[in-house]
C-alpha cells in the first residue's frame, strides 16, 4: 500500500454553529493521546457550510484511530473511531470509549467514510437519523446520501 492522500476530518452542522476554538484531537488504537496532531477549528458551521480540517498523508490511517471532538469550553461532543473501539487512557478525553463507526477507508482515494441518511429515518436533523458508509467522498459539500434538513423545532 502507497501513502495515503489528502486526508481529512470535515464536520456538519444541523444549526449554525460557531466552532471557532473547537479542537479535533486524535487518539492511538491503544487509546494513548497523539497531543501532536491536535487540530484547533475557526470558522462558522451550517448544513451547507461544512469545516473541513486537513491532515498529512498518513496522520489518520497510521497515527490515529479515535477522533474526538470538543467545543471550546471543553465539552466532548464525538468521540469516533474506526477499526475498534478507542478506550482514551489520556489527555483530553480521558476514560471516554469512542463509537466505532463499523467502516474502514479503502484504498481508493475517491472514497470516503461519510455519515448518510439512515433509509428508515423519519427526520434528517439529528446524528441519529444517520449512518456511517464507505461512499464517493465530496470534500467541502454535503455528502452523497446526505440530507441535513431540521425545522426550527428540531433543533437543539
Amino acid at each position: 500500500m502507497g501513502i495515503d492522500e489528502d486526508e481529512f476530518v470535515e464536520i456538519g452542522c444541523n444549526g449554525a454553529v460557531d466552532v471557532s476554538n473547537y479542537n479535533i484531537f486524535l487518539y492511538g488504537k491503544n487509546g494513548a493521546f497523539v497531543g501532536d496532531k491536535t487540530k484547533v477549528l475557526q470558522g462558522q458551521c451550517t448544513p451547507d457550510i461544512f469545516v473541513s480540517q486537513d491532515y498529512m498523508p498518513n496522520d489518520l490511517v497510521n497515527t490515529g484511530r479515535g477522533i474526538a471532538l470538543v467545543d471550546a469550553s471543553g465539552n466532548l461532543l464525538d468521540f469516533i473511531s474506526y477499526g475498534g473501539t478507542v478506550n482514551a487512557s489520556d489527555g483530553p478525553v480521558a476514560g471516554s470509549e469512542s463509537i466505532n463507526v463499523g467502516v474502514y477507508r479503502s484504498t481508493s482515494k475517491d472514497q470516503s467514510v461519510q455519515l448518510v441518511n439512515k433509509v428508515d429515518a423519519a427526520t434528517t436533523c439529528e446524528k441519529t437519523d444517520f449512518e456511517w458508509k464507505l461512499t464517493t467522498r465530496s470534500k467541502g459539500k454535503q455528502n452523497t446520501g446526505q440530507t441535513i434538513n431540521c425545522s426550527a423545532n428540531d433543533q437543539p
